[in-house]
């Protein structure tokens, strides 16, 4: 469907492997950069974009010079540093006002499951993120781990397909993250219908984890989970609930929430 959009300007931030093979994302990207009609901004074709940059960055968000000015982003994470960068710099393309860019920066407070803070009980806090390939569940991890004791994730996979193809990144980035006193919670493959082999399910991947030394455990019933999760965790942990497609876990999120408040 990305193809069916042929816009004046366009951003293009990154590109891994998902539904496709990188090198067929990549072909998928190339062929939508031909296809816009003014300007582009895309670390694809100008990987000097984010060269040498730097940010200062915190649990509330980060900071980071952009020519003369000071970019302050109340959103954390490097990778929405980075986000933040190249906005500014379409911006610029567009002859905006800088001062006006850095002012709307400065109040952007995030969207709807994009590393989402559901809230916070008992010094616990809750965050719902979109985080469904390697790249994306190391972003949200590592954005939130350095300010926490502990990360209890819950992540469902959003097709057979993509588990099965990355099967091997997805079990190399989970036992590289978890630490000794970490736990993911892996839950079924969210089965959009169709003719998907499903000889592969999430059970597969708990098993890889299992054997990399991570503390994994397959839940196929995420109405327990959120009673589980208040009974294991404590003042200092994060609990992160990541993955695509299913309408129903920022309803978890909020359940796991729900379970933790007294």
């Amino acid at each position: 469907s990305l193809l069916r959009f042929h816009p004046d300007w366009a951003v293009i931030t990154n590109a891994s492997h998902d539904h496709f093979s990188l090198e067929e994302t990549l072909d998928l990207f190339e062929a939508f950069s031909e296809q816009v009609g003014t300007g582009l901004v895309s670390t694809l074709r100008e990987p000097g974009l984010l060269e040498g940059f730097e940010a200062k960055l915190s649990r509330e968000g980060s900071v980071f010079r952009h020519g003369c000015a000071e970019i302050r982003v109340p959103v954390p994470g490097r990778h929405n540093a980075e986000n933040a960068l190249l906005a500014v710099e379409l911006c610029r393309r567009l002859g905006m006002d800088l001062d006006a860019v850095v002012d709307g920066l400065g109040s952007y407070m995030g969207i709807h499951r994009r590393l989402e803070r559901v809230g916070s009980a008992g010094g616990i806090s809750v965050f719902d993120d979109y985080a469904h390939n390697p790249a994306k569940i190391r972003a949200a991890w590592e954005t939130l781990a350095p300010y926490h004791g502990r990360m209890i994730a819950v992540w469902r996979p959003h097709g057979f397909g993509p588990l099965r193809g990355m099967m091997d990144a997805l079990a190399e980035v989970f036992c590289a993250l978890c630490g000794e006193r970490d736990r993911v919670y892996v839950l079924p493959v969210y089965d959009a219908g169709g003719t998907a082999d499903r000889s592969v399910g999430a059970d597969a991947l708990v098993d890889r984890l299992r054997a990399g030394g991570a503390d994994a455990r397959y839940e196929a019933d995420a109405v327990a989970l959120p009673a589980l999760i208040a009974e294991l965790s404590e003042a200092g942990d994060v609990i992160l609930t990541m993955g695509a497609r299913d309408p129903e876990l920022p309803a978890l999120a909020r359940a796991i929430l729900s379970a933790l408040s007294p």
